[in-house]
């Protein structure tokens, strides 16, 4: 920046350079506060967007797990597990009325 002294007679007022560099130095002050202001929001919305995702993670293992479970116990019903005997039975069943009509 250049200083009030270096101007001659018919240049611009000393008085208008000062306030322009004194504009240009709270213009320089107010950038860096914006920038600091952004960083820290910044910070704060990736930690609550973290704090959000494992939420959301921990539920979908939830759910994931209850899934999971009601599955197991769907394959260990007992009715289920009869009616699958029952299935192999008739095909074997089958199997043998099949053997016996074509020997």
């Amino acid at each position: 920046m250049t200083e009030i002294n270096s101007y001659k007679e018919g240049d611009i007022d000393p008085e208008t350079v000062m306030l322009n560099i004194n504009l240009q130095g709270l213009i320089e002050e107010i950038d860096k506060h914006f920038i600091r202001t952004l960083e820290m929001h910044e910070d704060d919305f990736k930690l609550a967007y973290r704090g959000q995702m494992l939420k959301v993670k921990r539920e979908l293992q939830h759910l994931k797990n209850k899934a999971d479970e009601a599955e197991r116990k769907l394959m260990e019903d007992e009715s289920i597990l009869k009616l699958k005997h029952s299935i192999v039975w008739f095909k074997n069943e089958g199997l043998k009325l099949d053997e016996t009509l074509e020997g």
